[in-house]
């Protein structure tokens, strides 16, 4: 009979072999949903800095819209997350200056009402839409996504769980949370990596770019991965939970 110590040590041996074992033959889906591209608001839509409108490119408006969106909400009240949101903003707005050459230093002059404005007109008339019109969007919306709601695991159809990339925004966080405000950038292909099995076509991305990596591991469930820039939180794609 085995020892004690032989049997402790076959116990912990079986989960470790457990943990690396083999969870699919094969694989086959079609990647991550990305949002659509950013839309830039029409020409008349500026916000202003210091009573002037500022000529922001579409990186730095997105950005912007972001927090203008956000302005009349009790987020916009907390000075923490008023100081985040202008730092990350700063930050873009290095990359990508106003075109009318604006030097934007202080978060006081800054009026996001003409954005603000905008966009609640905007959130008007979604809701106006009458029941037909928000059945056909609906249908649309389910006819793009319907491609990446299964998979093939096993060769059999199954469902997949979180198959849309969250959309770029604002952190809002719980409370006083340190990083409130910081800006979710905008995940790419080149930030996912694709689990899927060898020898099947790989899914080409819904927006422009190149998957940051290609693997074929049978040792783990996730069909994509990729990290969150605020927290730096590992997301995955499963399997939904049926």
């Amino acid at each position: 009979m085995p020892s004690e110590a032989a049997v402790l040590q076959w116990w912990h041996d079986a989960k470790k072999d457990q943990g690396n074992s083999v969870k699919w033959e094969t694989l086959e889906h079609n990647g991550v949903l990305f949002p659509p591209p950013y839309e830039p608001l029409p020409a008349h839509v500026k916000m202003r800095y210091n009573g002037k409108e500022l000529d922001l490119p579409p990186a730095a408006e997105e950005v912007a819209g972001f927090y203008a969106a956000l302005s009349e909400s009790e987020h916009a009240e907390s000075a923490l997350f008023n100081k985040n949101f202008f730092e990350d903003w700063k930050a873009v707005l290095k990359e990508h200056p106003p075109r009318c050459g604006t030097k934007v230093t202080s978060f006081e002059l800054c009026d996001f009402r003409p954005m603000y404005d905008y966009l609640e007109e905007q959130r008007g008339a979604r809701l106006a839409l009458t029941p037909e019109e928000k059945t056909e969007q609906k249908r649309l919306k389910d006819e793009r996504e319907a491609p990446y709601t299964t998979c093939l695991f096993d060769g059999t159809k199954r469902r997949v769980g979180n198959f849309r990339v969250e959309p770029p925004g604002l952190f809002r966080g719980r409370g006083e949370h340190p990083k409130k405000g910081r800006l979710l950038k905008r995940v790419c292909p080149e930030d996912i990596t694709l689990n899927i099995g060898e020898g099947v076509p790989v899914p080409v991305p819904n927006v422009l770019g190149e998957w940051k990596a290609v693997i074929h591991d049978k040792t783990v469930a996730w069909l994509a991965t990729w990290t969150e820039n605020v927290n730096g939180n590992h997301k995955y794609v499963f399997l939904g939970m049926n």
